[in-house]
């Protein structure tokens, strides 16, 4: 009866928790803008697509002149707006889905990305409740959801937010596999699901998916004395060798239903490789991995006219610092402690943050800080286990002001991530970029564009396509 009645007592806090995060992302969603179509950064491709998609534009699935774009429609472009074509369609058609229900808002095409920050803060509970008990998974919760990054990027219409939610439930399926006794091959059909869900939303996903299904292996190689190994090794050529395509080529679905065929998906994915590996000249707000914890060049994502003469609104992707630092260190001490105590939990979370963090160590093309959300939900679960081991050392008091510190540090962040209207003399104050190398491009440097009144005309910043595009 303890059992059942503290487990109830978590999953409530847990309801709680979720249901303020739900509260916290949904406010203002709409804005900041009220002219349509009221695109925000990377939204005027992709939202833009996944509209085109709901409209049934048979053009929308690959590249295509302006000219050719406005002949279908003008009423929901932009000078910036073209076909976003150079990742899968998953993101898009969930958007796309979105629409056709709710009608072409804001609110339509960014309603999927809050449902999948929630999803994410799930599977964050779910990885840091097996790992380091409820608690932990509570505070890992709770500093995900007031992350500058992570709050962003869940109310955007872009893909890196259904990508982050996918690999976080394919870190669960692996976490259950690994950290349960019973019933676990089941874990590896899930995570097989996951993983194509994935990599159908954006390539990025791949050493991710790589390093479950390694790790799946080397498990039932292992253990091929113990056990039959026929149905385990069975189910995991299921789950990684026929699900991902499965679901990857279920995503263009529609494509097909156009009339293209297999051959023209080849070249389709010829160019997108094509476009990836070429993307190499530089960007106001790009930076290099080894920058990421240290929020060197956070990405400008808007800035249009405040409501009083003369204010701005802007936002920017933006983490927030007492977030971002302990959540790196706290990756530090678990590569400590995975080898010292050779603990599988805490080496599952290391493992999965470096397959999306140091693979971009290697690839060529243009990178920016947002690619390293897929692994923050690993981050903050080792970040809440640290905060855990800090209240158990005797030293609760320190762990609950540094979570209202955390708290704060949003607060006081919450302007620049929402689009406020502010002063322009308040971005030049280190209220919110304390130190010189967080302050990101906002028209103002090399190769940022010109003026603010050339972003305002489309309501939003520097964008990855045209010829600064980041995907």
């Amino acid at each position: 009866m303890d059992v059942r009645r503290t487990r109830l007592g978590e999953g409530a806090a847990f309801a709680v928790l979720l249901l303020t995060a739900a509260a916290i992302l949904f406010t203002g969603l709409d804005g900041p803008t009220d002219a349509q179509p009221g695109y925000i950064h990377d939204e005027c491709y992709q939202a833009f697509t996944a509209h085109r998609y709901s409209l049934g534009d048979p053009g929308a699935w690959g590249w295509a002149q302006k000219e050719q774009i406005e002949k279908f429609l003008k009423e929901d472009m932009t000078p910036n707006t073209t076909y976003e074509w150079v990742h899968p369609p998953t993101a898009k058609l969930i958007m796309s889905a979105s629409i056709s229900l709710l009608g072409f808002t804001p609110f339509a095409y960014r309603l999927p990305s809050v449902l999948a920050g929630l999803f994410t803060l799930l599977m964050t509970w779910l990885i840091a409740r097996k790992v380091f008990g409820a608690e932990a998974a509570l505070v890992a919760v709770g500093l995900l959801t007031i992350d500058g990054l992570f709050f962003v990027m869940s109310r955007i219409a872009m893909n890196d937010i259904y990508v982050t939610a996918a690999i976080a439930g394919l870190g669960y399926g692996v976490v259950r596999y690994f950290l349960d006794r019973d019933d676990r091959l089941r874990w590896v059909l899930w995570s097989g699901v996951f993983s194509g869900i994935a990599l159908s939303t954006k390539w990025n996903a791949a050493p991710s998916v790589l390093l479950a299904g390694l790790l799946f292996a080397i498990e039932m190689i292992w253990r091929r004395r113990e056990i039959a190994p026929i149905k385990p090794l069975a189910i995991l050529f299921i789950s990684f060798a026929l699900l991902p395509p499965l679901i990857y080529l279920l995503s263009y679905g529609p494509y097909f239903l156009l009339g293209h065929g297999f051959s023209e998906l080849v070249k389709l994915t010829q160019d997108i490789w094509g476009y990836h590996h070429h993307l190499k000249e530089g960007h106001s707000s790009s930076s290099h991995w080894f920058q990421w914890p240290f929020v060197i060049r956070p990405v400008w994502f808007y800035q249009a006219p405040g409501i009083e003469e003369g204010d701005l609104r802007e936002i920017f992707a933006f983490p927030n610092p007492l977030v971002w630092f302990p959540m790196f260190v706290a990756i530090g001490v678990l590569a400590y402690r995975s080898v010292e105590r050779r603990n599988l939990g805490e080496f599952l979370l290391l493992a999965f943050f470096g397959a999306v963090w140091l693979p971009w160590a290697v690839i060529g093309r243009v990178t920016f800080i947002q690619y390293i959300l897929p692994a923050m939900p690993f981050g903050a679960a080792a970040l809440g286990g640290g905060v855990l081991r800090l209240a158990a050392a005797g030293h609760r008091r320190w762990a609950y002001a540094y979570l209202g510190l955390c708290f704060l540090a949003f607060a006081n962040l919450y302007p620049i991530l929402t689009g406020k209207s502010i002063h322009p003399g308040e971005m030049k104050t280190p209220r919110w970029f304390w130190m010189s190398p967080w302050r990101t491009c906002s028209g103002d440097c090399a190769m940022a564009p010109a003026t603010p009144v050339e972003t305002m005309a489309s309501g939003s910043a520097a964008h990855e396509d045209q010829p600064q595009r980041q995907d």
